[in-house]
């Protein structure tokens, strides 16, 4: 079975079905295979590990650049509220940017 929904957190087990990966790299790396068609992210992911709204931002600058399959849903699972509102603002400009929508 191919696995098409990714989990990123450093902690949380990811749900039965899900692809669960530890850092940021290794998302994008998953995500750039192509196939996912969900995703959910945590930010905090330890002290010497970027942010993952990291791959928040790297999904909509690769949506913006025509260079990334839609993504049906994008989640952030994280319990930072301010990096929360950070990757749900860069989600919904990656599904502007698939629509054909410049945001403005």
């Amino acid at each position: 079975m191919e696995v098409t929904k990714l989990w990123l957190d450093d902690v949380r087990p990811a749900p039965p079905g899900w692809l669960w990966v530890y850092t940021v790299d290794e998302a994008i790396g998953v995500i750039m295979q192509g196939g996912i068609t969900e995703i959910s992210l945590d930010n905090d992911l330890g002290a010497t590990e970027p942010e993952g709204y990291k791959v928040a931002d790297w999904i909509e600058e690769q949506a913006v650049l025509g260079k990334l399959e839609r993504i049906n849903r994008l989640a952030a699972h994280t319990q930072n509220m301010c990096a929360r509102d950070r990757m749900t603002n860069a989600f919904r400009n990656a599904v502007r940017a698939w629509d054909g929508q410049d945001g403005s």
